[in-house]
């Protein structure tokens, strides 16, 4: 593929696979059947449409239909340190297994996953998990690379009527982290999505693309600025192993260099708007709209963006993006410059840490 970026987003067949004989959708306490051919025919939502936001309600109808070992392997108590021990590689992991539901109750949890996720960034949720298996059939180790081994983990307060609770769900190259306090979203970081292989070379998937806008729109970005600008937002010749934070439970933004925020154009900060975008969208809107405003707040002018390593496809890249609230990095170096890593994290608030203080305090 090009840089052309008017294609339409088509969902894969293996997301129109889980919903072959219909999707159970959840929406105001009712469950109906969407036929496979509404699905295909409809794409996700634009950026920034809100719906009816009750993650509570959908999470509730999903434990109201789990047995009692599977209540038991799901929740966690808020204050453990098990909600922190989040990561990206392929590992043993606590929770309710994709291999442990039927198929009835994975509909019902990926309804609960649609109340966090924006359309398009549960579709792509989905793609990460069905490139596992496309990854086990290429490396003819499909035992290893299992899609059933994607885990979800709920963390309840003591107080399980009034406090926050969270929620992660995650696998291989997928975590999401979320705090939620008095039926909002308070908390959406870290979060991590991966794919490998980043475009799929062979098979029936040939060409998929799972992470396209985030590797395609940053390289636009970069070429697009001046010799000057360019040397100002180079950070390192080559492009660093992996993301630098890793799956770290907190971060700092502690890295220098790269181009300010205030040194581009006015169409250089629209593209790099675009960009944090394609991150924040990945979620419900209510949420990315206020992680927009915190930005705002802090001041676009405090946004540096760096770049290590080349400039053309199929060649090892690194970009970051940081400020006071918000921290994006994303890696392709690894199987040829073919495997992705991007993290969304925010310095000041990574599993509600900033909130939870500030509700406590107002406590006392």
């Amino acid at each position: 593929m090009g840089d052309d970026l008017t294609l339409p987003f088509i969902l894969h067949p293996f997301i129109l696979h889980i919903v072959r004989k219909g999707i159970l959708l959840i929406t105001w306490g009712l469950c109906f059947v969407l036929p496979l051919h509404i699905i295909a025919m409809n794409p996700p939502e634009p950026a920034g449409t809100s719906h009816p936001h009750q993650p509570q309600l959908a999470l509730k109808v999903l434990l109201d239909a789990l047995d009692e070992e599977q209540i038991e392997s799901v929740q966690f108590p808020f204050e453990s340190a098990e909600r922190m021990n989040w990561h990206y590689f392929p590992r043993d992991r606590e929770g309710l297994g994709l291999g442990q539901v039927n198929e009835l109750q994975k509909a019902l949890l990926f309804s609960v996953m649609g109340e966090f996720l924006s359309p398009t960034g549960l579709a792509k949720s989905l793609h990460i998990i069905e490139l596992e298996r496309i990854l086990g059939e290429l490396t003819n180790n499909e035992a290893f690379r299992d899609p059933e081994k994607y885990y979800l983990s709920l963390f309840k307060s003591a107080d399980d009527e009034k406090g926050p609770w969270g929620l992660r769900f995650e696998g291989h190259h997928l975590s999401l982290n979320y705090v939620v306090d008095k039926g909002k979203v308070v908390s959406a970081t870290p979060s991590f999505m991966g794919a490998n292989p980043a475009v799929v070379p062979r098979g029936a998937e040939k060409g998929l693309q799972v992470l396209r806008d985030e590797e395609v729109l940053a390289r636009l970005f970069m070429k697009s600025l001046s010799p000057r600008k360019q040397e100002m937002a180079m950070v390192a010749d080559v492009a660093y192993p992996d993301i630098l934070t890793g799956a770290e439970p907190r971060v700092e933004s502690p890295f220098e260099g790269g181009i300010a925020f205030g040194e581009l154009s006015a169409d250089e900060q629209a593209a790099l708007k675009q960009l944090v975008s394609i991150y924040l969208d990945s979620h419900h809107p209510d949420w990315s709209a206020t992680m927009m405003a915190g930005i705002e707040m802090a001041g676009w002018d405090r946004i540096l963006f760096a770049w290590a390593g080349e400039l053309e496809p199929g060649q090892g890249h690194y970009y970051r993006i940081q400020g006071p609230t918000i921290l994006i990095e994303y890696d392709n170096t690894q199987g040829g410059a073919n495997h992705i890593h991007t993290v969304l994290r925010d310095p000041r608030n990574d599993f509600g840490r900033d909130y939870l203080a500030e509700h406590l305090a107002a406590e006392h």
